[in-house]
C-alpha cells in the first residue's frame, strides 16, 4: 500500500478518495495505526472509552448508552461504522456528526502525519479511527463509545489500553474469511478487546459466552453477566413502540427502538450504567428512563409512515431472524412486499429462507457496493427457497421502489433489507427528495 501525500481542498474530494479502491481494503492489524498515533502522543490514551464488539447489537447498545449519558449531562463521543449516508456519521459528539469542514481538517491532518513514513498507508477504517481519536481528544469529551469495525483482537480500535469496560454483544457466524468458521473462533477474536484487570459485560445467553469468559480469566478481567430474562416488553403495535418492565412488574421506560432482541441489548445497557455509577459517574433513574425512550438508530427497524416502508440493515442470518420476529409482532396481519439486496460475503440463502413466507412479493436489487450479489442472481436464490414467491429483479433501487409502491395497498407494507448499504441508499434518496421539495 503506497501512501498518497497530497491533501484535499473539499469534503467531496476527500470522500471520493475514501470511496476509491485505494483504501477500500481489509487488512487487520495494529502496527500501522499504532505508528501513526505514536507520532501525535497517542490521543486515544486520554479518552475514557467503552469498547463494544460483537456480531449483532453493537450499534443499538451504543445508541441506548449514548442517549442515557446525554440525558445525564455528559459529553459523549461515538465512533460507529459503517455510515448510512455520510462518512461524518461515524464520528459524532452528543449525537451530532462531525461537520464536513472539521472532517476535512482532521482528514488532512492524518495525511500530513502519513508523510512521516513512506511505504505503509492506512486502510479506510484505520484512517477514520485515527481521525476519531484526534477529534475526541481535542473536544475533551467525557466518554467515548467505541465500536469495533471487524472482530476485535486486530481491529484498529483495539489500540486503546484500558477502557472503562468492554462490552461483547451476541456472537454469530459472520465475516468467516477473517474471524473463523465457528462461534468459538469468532468469539475469541471479539474477546480480543478485553484488557487486563478491567470489566467485561455480556449476556447470559451469548453463544460465545464460554470462550469470552475464558479469555477474561486469562486477563484477570471481572465478568458481569447481564440477564435478559429479568426484563419483559409490552408491545404497542399501532404506535410502533414498546414498554419495558422489570420482572417485578415495575415499568422502566417506553422505547422507540422496537424488537424483542432489545431485551438483550437493554440488559447489557442497564448493567453498564450500574457499573458507571459504581465507578463515580452520576446517572439518575430519570436519565435512564428518558434516554431509553429517546434513543434512535437510523436504518435499523426504522418505519416511514408516509411511504408505509420499514427499512432494516439486517445483513446476516441472526439479523434476519431478529427482523422476522419483529415483523411477526408488529405487522403480523400485513402482506409484505420485500426489497432486498445482499453482499456476496453474506449467507444470502439462509437469510432469504428466514425472511420470506409463502407467496411473498420479492423485488431484488443491488446495494451500492462492489461486492453486491447481482440482482438477477439474488432473484434466483429467492426462487430456490421453494416458497412460491413472486420475484422480480430490479435494475436499481429507484426501480425497485417504484415496483413496490405500485404493488402497495392498505393491507401491505414495504420492507427494505439485506444490507446497511441498501438502507443508506434509501435514506439518501429520501434526503434528496426532501431537499428538492424544500428548494
Amino acid at each position: 500500500m503506497k501512501t498518497i501525500t497530497r491533501q484535499f481542498e473539499t469534503y467531496k474530494k476527500a470522500v471520493e478518495y475514501l470511496d476509491s479502491s485505494y483504501v477500500q481494503t481489509i487488512d487487520l492489524g495494529l502496527d500501522r495505526i499504532s505508528r501513526l498515533l505514536n507520532l501525535i502522543d497517542n490521543p486515544q490514551d486520554s479518552l475514557n472509552c467503552i469498547h463494544v464488539a460483537g456480531t449483532n447489537g453493537k450499534g443499538s447498545v451504543i445508541k441506548f448508552i449514548e442517549s442515557i449519558l446525554i440525558e445525564a449531562g455528559y459529553n459523549v463521543g461515538t465512533f460507529t461504522s459503517p455510515h448510512l449516508v455520510e462518512y461524518t456519521e461515524r464520528i459524532a459528539i452528543n449525537g451530532k456528526p462531525i461537520s464536513e469542514n472539521l472532517f476535512l481538517d482532521y482528514y488532512n491532518k492524518v495525511f500530513k502525519l502519513l508523510n512521516h513514513y513512506k511505504d505503509s498507508g492506512l486502510t479506510l477504517f484505520e484512517f477514520i479511527t485515527a481521525m476519531g481519536f484526534m477529534y475526541f481528544a481535542d473536544q475533551d469529551v467525557d466518554v467515548v463509545l467505541l465500536e469495533t469495525g471487524l472482530g476485535g483482537r486486530f481491529d484498529a480500535t483495539n489500540v486503546i489500553k484500558k477502557p472503562l469496560m468492554s462490552i461483547i454483544t451476541r456472537i454469530d457466524i459472520d465475516h468467516t474469511a477473517y474471524l473463523g468458521n465457528t462461534i468459538d473462533q469468532i468469539a475469541y477474536e471479539k474477546a480480543g478487546i478485553i484488557k487486563n484487570n478491567t470489566y467485561v459485560l455480556l449476556c447470559e445467553d451469548n453463544p460465545g459466552k464460554k470462550t469470552i469468559i475464558n479469555v477474561a480469566k486469562e486477563k484477570n478481567a471481572t465478568v458481569i453477566i447481564a440477564e435478559p430474562e429479568r426484563y419483559s416488553f409490552v408491545y404497542k403495535e399501532k404506535a410502533l413502540k414498546q414498554l419495558l418492565y422489570f420482572e417485578s412488574g415495575e415499568r422502566i421506560a417506553e422505547l422507540s427502538m422496537i424488537g424483542e432482541h432489545h431485551r438483550e441489548n437493554i440488559a447489557i445497557v442497564l448493567e453498564a450504567i450500574r457499573l458507571m455509577n459504581h465507578n463515580g459517574y452520576n446517572i439518575s433513574h430519570s436519565a435512564v428512563k428518558t434516554g431509553l425512550k429517546n434513543a434512535l438508530w437510523p436504518g435499523r427497524a426504522q418505519f416511514f409512515h408516509d411511504e408505509n416502508i420499514l427499512i432494516d440493515g439486517a445483513h446476516n442470518p441472526c439479523g434476519a431472524k431478529t427482523l422476522r420476529d419483529l415483523l411477526d409482532i408488529y405487522f403480523k396481519d400485513k402482506k409484505i412486499i420485500w426489497i432486498t439486496g445482499i453482499l456476496k460475503t453474506k449467507d444470502a440463502d439462509a437469510m432469504l429462507d428466514i425472511l420470506f413466507r409463502e407467496g411473498d412479493r420479492v423485488i431484488t436489487t443491488e446495494p451500492a457496493s462492489n461486492s453486491a450479489i447481482p440482482a438477477y442472481e439474488l432473484a434466483e436464490k429467492a426462487l430456490n427457497t421453494g416458497k412460491n414467491l413472486d420475484v422480480t429483479a430490479a435494475c436499481s433501487l429507484q426501480e425497485a421502489l417504484e415496483m413496490a409502491r405500485n404493488a402497495l395497498n392498505n393491507n401491505s407494507i414495504i420492507v427494505l433489507t439485506g444490507s446497511l448499504y441498501l438502507a443508506g441508499s434509501y435514506l439518501s434518496l429520501r434526503d434528496e427528495c426532501c431537499r428538492g421539495f424544500m428548494s
